[in-house]
């Protein structure tokens, strides 16, 4: 069979061009336009110029502030705003500091505080304090809030490791002093001296240059308000809150006619802080003082004299002037609870400190002075532990200085030191003994 075919088929080179008939749709106009091509450029600038901060002085305005770069945030739109962001919440912080006037708004409040944690700025969680009642927990009117406590939670999620995680271990320590009923007022201050007392060691030994611990302590010998403008932003809530602490135990002893104890405080408490730059002398220079020039100091900044007196403040009618001017001398019963406390924390704690830039402990004051080892400097110190008591036991034997209750104080925060110091630091690290201590007293009931 013959197979014929015509070029058109065969030949593959050369094809016919033959007009394609497509079926079409009467397509509308687009009513947009080409709007869309500049709606995000207008969008960001319109954002832009709402991120600003000229003449923005009021509160209402501030938050209105927050409330957008929340809403920016939350869409995740705000990589187009970072450097708007990043000088807005610079402003509110400098405005502000740790101390945002929030009209007791519960929700301007947290969404400040996440906000401005969330960029890097080091606030206090104490603004939330307000908020609290005199035991410490939230207070219940709050519930109706409903936004405020969804605000609150989620600045919750901005907490620091270390923010008031002694608190527990504090208050253990106050019962250890005063633990009857009746001392319920004098546990509520007790604690927040002794929270003072740790954030004013560890800012002296820790935080704080040299430069502005001399500025803190004038302002300390000081005491006004006026004092806070010559101090950096993180000292201001320190000082503001020392001030703000004994205002208030000062208010509750004027309605008792008892104002005059606050004076004796106050006293003690600048003489802490003049000592506590000593100690941050020495230990910017590295000097090694010798054991009694050590003494002389650290036996004042282990506040355990200072502590006493604050006991004392909240007393009832057995306390008068000649009881502050006797602890104000380190007498020997006072003088020896602040040994057993300064030798048996340096004893537990001195490794630990000598990795950083810690001032000289006792440990090393000894062993540099009389060429002698570790191991005999803690037995030796331990000795003196010993024979502190024997004073204290002396001491407490009728007929005594002071009245017998007043003893009481100082031997029971001896003993505690017993609690927290012999197997190690027992405050700072705490261990199987350390929370069993605290579960048995404090949350486990009683078998009956």
């Amino acid at each position: 069979m013959t197979i014929s075919s015509s070029p058109s088929s065969l030949d593959g080179c050369e094809s016919t061009k033959q007009e394609v008939i497509r079926n079409t749709v009467n397509f509308y106009r687009s009513i947009w336009g080409d709007q869309f091509l500049t709606f995000d450029k207008e969008l960001k600038e319109k954002v832009r110029k709402e991120l600003v901060i000229t003449d923005l002085i009021e509160l209402a305005q501030h938050v209105k502030l927050l409330e957008l770069i929340d809403a920016v945030q939350r869409l995740g739109v705000a990589y187009h705003f970072e450097e708007e962001i990043e000088e807005c919440l610079k402003y509110i912080y400098v405005q502000y500091g740790d101390q945002w006037i929030s009209n007791n708004d519960l929700q301007s409040t947290s969404l400040w505080f996440r906000l401005l944690r969330q960029q890097g700025f080091d606030i206090s969680s104490g603004i939330f304090n307000k908020y609290k009642n005199t035991k410490g927990d939230f207070m219940e009117s709050l519930r109706d809030d409903v936004r405020g406590m969804l605000s609150l939670y989620e600045a919750a999620h901005m907490r620091v490791e270390g923010e008031e995680d002694r608190i527990v271990e504090g208050y253990f320590w106050i019962l250890a002093v005063y633990f009857e009923p009746q001392h319920s007022e004098a546990r509520i201050f007790l604690l927040k001296a002794c929270s003072l007392v740790i954030i004013l060691d560890d800012t002296y030994d820790n935080y704080g240059t040299y430069e502005e611990l001399e500025v803190l302590t004038q302002a300390v010998q000081k005491w006004s308000r006026s004092c806070l403008d010559m101090l950096p932003e993180y000292m201001k809530v320190i000082y503001r809150e020392l001030l703000d602490v004994h205002e208030e135990a000062e208010d509750l002893l004027e309605k008792k006619g008892k104002a005059y104890r606050s004076y004796y405080t106050k006293e003690m408490v600048k003489e802490y802080t003049r000592n506590l730059l000593i100690e941050a002398k020495w230990a910017k220079e590295g000097y090694i003082p010798t054991v009694e020039e050590h003494m002389s100091v650290t036996l004042v900044t282990c506040a355990y004299a200072m502590i006493i007196a604050k006991c004392y403040v909240h007393g009832d009618d057995s306390v008068t002037e000649d009881t502050f001017k006797w602890v104000s001398t380190y007498p020997p019963l006072v003088k020896a609870s602040c040994l057993i406390l300064r030798l048996m924390d340096d004893i537990a704690t001195h490794k630990e400190e000598q990795e950083r830039n810690h001032v000289a402990s006792s440990v090393e004051c000894y062993m540099k002075q009389y060429g002698v080892s570790e191991e005999q400097t803690h037995d030796l110190f331990l000795k003196q532990v010993e024979d502190s008591w024997k004073i204290i036991n002396q001491e407490s034997l009728r007929p005594t200085d002071v009245l017998r209750p007043l003893l009481i104080p100082p031997i029971n925060l001896a003993r505690v030191c017993d609690v927290l110091y012999k197997r190690g630091d027992d405050y700072n690290h705490v261990g199987k003994e350390m929370i069993h201590y605290i579960n048995s007293l404090l949350v486990d009931p009683i078998s009956m």
